[in-house]
């Protein structure tokens, strides 16, 4: 019942995106960062998509800039992308030479498609991903995964109801490399069910979490966590 519901509300977010018109955006990061992004106007809302820009996307683009030297991988992921925003700035840092964008939405992946297009020279692919699904062996054996896993994995704004919250730790599990990192950033607070959620989701995988920069709403300050095989 709770898998309808979900793809009931996707559904309703896609026919929804389907109707707003397109808007595109000049973005600049330091230093010497400029990104034209296509997304859909206004705020993003419950149930609409990731073809909105979320806060978070930003703040994990300015957080992986800031950070590039003790965070960097030649090979990266990202998980719910979205306008693929963050991969985008990913694919500009030093020493990266693939990255692989993934989402549920079929709007937004062919959104991500004209966002790379515009903005990224090197070896890319966009693949559509349920959280909690396995990853299809075709896609595997195309080598656009690698075969021990991602060891820089990111998103931004995933945990938007609690039942997201089990599939995306499972997937973060599958695509992560033993020695990697997952960089998830939130522009909103979670309610204590949520987090207690998290938590023992990250037991039962082995995971650790900790906080690197805790959410000041006020301020504009996203949370920035890092998740690491134990």
């Amino acid at each position: 019942k709770t898998a309808m519901i979900e793809e009931d509300l996707c559904a309703i977010g896609f026919m929804f995106d389907a109707e707003q018109s397109r808007e595109v955006r000049e973005i600049q990061f330091e230093p010497n960062i400029s990104i034209t992004l296509r997304t859909i106007g206004d705020k993003p809302g419950h149930v609409q998509s990731g073809q909105y820009l979320w806060p978070a996307a930003t703040a994990a683009g300015n957080y992986l800039i800031n950070n590039w030297s003790s965070i960097c991988s030649d090979e990266v992921l990202e998980l719910g992308a979205g306008c693929g925003l963050s991969g985008i700035v990913a694919s500009k840092l030093e020493g990266v030479k693939h990255v692989v964008w993934t989402d549920y939405d079929h709007g937004s992946l062919q959104l991500i498609e004209e966002n790379v297009n515009e903005n990224c020279s090197i070896s890319y692919h966009v693949h559509f991903l349920e959280w909690g699904k396995p990853i299809e062996a075709a896609v595997r054996i195309a080598n656009d995964y690698p075969v021990d896993g991602f060891k820089l994995v990111i998103g931004s704004d995933l945990i938007y109801c609690k039942e997201v919250i089990e599939p995306l730790f499972r997937s973060v599990a599958e695509v992560l490399h033993r020695k990697g990192r997952f960089i998830l950033v939130s522009s909103f607070a979670l309610e204590p069910d949520f987090e207690t959620a998290i938590n023992a989701i990250c037991r039962t995988l082995g995971l650790s979490r900790n906080v690197q920069i805790d959410l000041n709403e006020a301020s504009d300050v996203s949370k920035v966590e890092y998740f690491e095989y134990i």
